[in-house]
């Protein structure tokens, strides 16, 4: 009934995305946005919408994307013969925009094509109305195929005879039916555009097929516009199944900038997301909720709406679903220094320093409030005094104080130093090691970015026994658990991008063959088609939370180049 999380392949348009199962079902699509509504909620309750590939007596085969694009090609067998399934959408100037396309090869059997679709995450469903060729629902979404379509019982049904090339594609708005030649050339125009993307990948390196596959899903999430980047495509998937850490992930996080941001300078030559992240966030300052700026935003720069419950199942049965996110109106003190962190790398590769205004107004901020306790890094209701979020604040006022006048540069000095003194006095367990808050005796596995970001070298005391607790207490087969005080926590999985900090600290230290370890270790859990989840299960493996998530891909590329010395 439900697919496994590692079953999900991706594509999309640098708009949205959806998710689709090796079975060629897609069990998740937004349209038009990421964070709007999905019409195929199956991933989150198999009765609240799919749009199924029915092949009678086929079983998943083969899949993979087309060369560097996020073209997928997806395969099921049967006794008849096998039907391969091309999922796309449209991308390039000599395409349609804003269309998802499904080709299928000549059909083995009588094939049919069922789409049901619900409105308002489940809530109701969605029925067309036939008119001249096309279904059309209320939203304005346009259904077209290559065969005559009928509903029943809800669903809307396409019938491929035996021998016969079919298609489907949804349009996110009004448009005329179009036929097999055109629909082939959008794909061509789609793979291009692609291709015109993989261009800029500037790595050579250990790994590199593996940093191509994540650079593809890291481009997949971009929300082309504004250049946001969302932290995952999906909502809802749990982080324990059966629990209720069941969140929405479809927005932007100031807490993961830095982490996208030295990805992509030291894996891709210039591009627009890197600049994006600056005027996506100096605009999202209009109609921000507190001040300096909102943790979480839309993609598109707005204040992240609240949580709310769906009426869906949940994905086996975990539940509430979240839908929006609470984090937004969080103060985290260290999402504020990583975006400091993000704007000092921006500037020192520009070598000028846009939105200066709104990076100066949250150093200003920073350097006025980091003695307040706050959510954390992990976004925890109870608010603490927790070291990363020191650690991140001083090293983000020293990443952008070359660049302030000289009043200014003394004031993020001072308080970078400050911070410094606090976090050596107060924040270390009885050990020496770096605690994961004031007066805990546990270590967070985020400590082993202090080095990455200047805060400390790597090889120092602090660090070393920060390493020995981490290995002692939360490590099992080179993955970790993270120190997260919230809810369920003691439930959850390894956390992966956690792994791979573990990794560029060793590959910082030069020790190639325990960078390599945790970075095989944590590539065990991305899927067949190079997607990393946010966590896996620690005995079995299964693959959990939202996909594919950014940060992990991001923080796989730091340490992969790190590795490479680049």
């Amino acid at each position: 009934m439900y697919p496994t999380i590692a079953d999900l392949g991706f594509i999309g348009d640098r708009r949205t995305s959806a998710a689709v199962g090796r079975d060629g079902t897609v069990y998740w699509f937004a349209p038009r946005r990421f964070d709007r509504p999905s019409i195929f909620n199956g991933l989150l309750d198999p009765a609240k919408g799919s749009w199924r590939i029915i092949f009678p007596g086929a079983s998943p085969a083969a899949r993979r994307y087309i060369g560097s694009s996020a073209v997928l090609e997806t395969r099921l067998a049967g006794s008849s013969g096998t039907l391969v399934i091309e999922d796309w959408m449209t991308m390039g100037e000599d395409a349609h925009p804003g269309v998802f396309c499904r080709m299928l090869s000549p059909a083995p059997v009588a094939i049919t094509i069922a789409l049901d679709a619900w409105e308002e995450y489940g809530g109701r469903r969605a029925l067309p109305v036939l008119s001249g060729g096309a279904a059309v629902f209320e939203d304005g979404l346009h259904v077209f195929a290559s065969h005559p379509m009928r509903l029943e019982g809800g669903s809307l049904q396409c019938v491929v005879p035996k021998g016969n090339v079919g298609w489907t594609i949804i349009a996110d708005g009004p448009t005329a039916m179009p036929d097999g030649e055109a629909i082939r050339g959008w794909k061509a125009a789609t793979l291009a555009r692609w291709d015109e993307l993989d261009e800029t990948t500037t790595y050579a390196g250990p790994f590199a097929p593996e940093v191509a596959a994540s650079l593809r899903q890291l481009r997949l999430l971009v929300f082309e516009p504004t250049g946001g980047v969302a932290a995952a495509v999906t909502a809802g998937l749990p982080e324990v199944i059966g629990g209720k850490r069941n969140y929405d992930y479809r927005y932007c996080w100031l807490r993961d900038t830095a982490l996208v941001v030295r990805a992509l300078l030291r894996t891709t030559r210039r591009t627009r997301e890197g600049d994006s992240f600056l005027r996506l966030f100096a605009q999202s300052r209009e109609t921000r909720t507190r001040n300096p700026l909102d943790a979480v935003v839309t993609v598109d720069g707005r204040p992240a709406p609240g949580e709310f419950n769906p009426p869906l199942a949940g994905y086996c049965g975990s539940g509430p679903v979240r839908i929006g996110n609470r984090a937004a109106k969080q103060f985290q003190l260290g999402a504020l220094g990583t975006f400091l962190l993000a704007a000092g790398l921006l500037y020192c590769e520009r070598r000028a320093r846009p939105h200066w205004d709104v990076v100066a107004a949250t150093a200003d901020f920073v350097a006025g409030h980091w003695h307040l306790a706050d959510s954390g890094i992990w976004e925890s209701e109870e608010q603490r005094q927790y070291t990363t979020s020191k650690v991140f604040a001083a090293c983000g006022l020293e990443a952008i104080a070359g660049f302030a006048d000289a009043a200014r540069q003394r004031h993020y000095r001072s308080a970078a130093q400050a911070i410094r003194r606090y976090v050596m006095r107060h924040c270390l367990t009885p050990k020496g090691a770096f605690a994961a808050f004031v007066g805990s005796t546990n270590v967070d596995v985020s400590s082993a970015l202090f080095p990455v970001w200047g805060f400390c070298e790597p090889d120092s005391a602090e660090m070393e026994a920060t390493l020995s607790a981490l290995y002692r207490r939360y490590e099992t087969r080179g993955v970790f658990r993270r120190a997260d005080e919230t809810p369920q926590s003691n439930e959850e999985g390894a956390f992966l991008p956690g792994g791979f900090w573990v990794a560029q600290y060793w590959a910082m230290r030069g020790d190639e063959a325990r960078a390599r370890h945790h970075i095989e270790a944590g590539l065990r859990h991305a899927n067949d088609l190079g997607i990393l989840p946010e966590e896996a299960h620690w005995r079995t493996g299964q693959a959990l939370g939202n996909v594919p998530l950014g940060m992990a891909h991001a923080s796989f590329l730091s340490a992969v180049a790190e590795l490479a010395g680049g």
